[in-house]
């Protein structure tokens, strides 16, 4: 949650914690990975990945296409019903990568690694392989999970230096920017329609879920070559 939210919202930000916006997005470590990491291995037909820890780092070896190459995990990616997981592919250009956590109970079902394309055997040059625009992180995945992103793409380099105010869904992404009635305390009501500095995907009328309320986003980049 924003820093100056809690101080005067206390119970909600306790209730915060427990939300799924708070586990929208966090650094990969001992207490937000969910994931089997035990010298675990898990094949689906091309592929084979072995996950792994090596002191406080989460790695993965990936073979595809008979190579093998070893990824480090920046980020985790949500919680439940599953867990995905953000390779660093180059400086700023994260991607998710192609397995991830089925965090329900084994009763479930749960409790395993699995492929996000369960029937295909996605190759490299296929646009749904991990490391294609579609499953870039910066692109598609961030500005949902994320407060106040930036994608900052460059088009010439065709590289990114993304940004945002905070690494998950917090108060702001929501509610208006603190004012000086809430310093005093006054009690205001939220416009959820009025744009904030922090998000412009909000929840209109009667709407089930938000839509973009923002100047229109410039995708170009989606179409180029990585």
């Amino acid at each position: 949650a924003n820093d100056e939210c809690q101080s005067c919202h206390q119970p909600q930000t306790r209730d915060w914690k427990q939300s799924d916006h708070a586990s929208s997005m966090a650094l990969a470590n001992k207490d937000t990975v969910l994931g089997d990491f035990n010298n675990v291995t898990t094949t689906h037909f091309s592929q084979k990945a072995v996950f792994y820890k090596e002191k406080d780092a989460f790695l993965i070896d990936l073979t595809e296409q008979g190579t093998k190459k070893t990824y480090t995990v920046s980020y985790v990616f949500g919680f439940d019903p599953l867990q995905q997981y953000l390779i660093e592919v180059e400086k700023g250009k994260y991607q998710v990568f192609p397995f991830a956590w089925d965090s329900r109970a084994k009763a479930l079902g749960g409790q395993r690694w699995y492929a996000n394309y369960a029937n295909e055997d996605v190759k490299p040059n296929d646009r749904l392989h991990w490391l294609q625009p579609l499953q870039n992180w910066n692109g598609m995945c961030a500005d949902c999970h994320s407060d106040n992103l930036k994608r900052n793409y460059n088009t010439e380099k065709e590289s990114f230096d993304t940004h945002f105010s905070n690494i998950n869904v917090g108060c702001k992404s929501c509610h208006n920017n603190i004012t000086d009635e809430h310093k005093t305390k006054k009690i205001i009501k939220a416009a959820q329609t009025s744009p904030t500095n922090m998000s412009q995907w909000k929840i209109i009328g009667d709407d089930k879920i938000a839509t973009w309320q923002g100047e229109p986003r410039d995708n170009s980049f989606m179409q180029g070559c990585y």
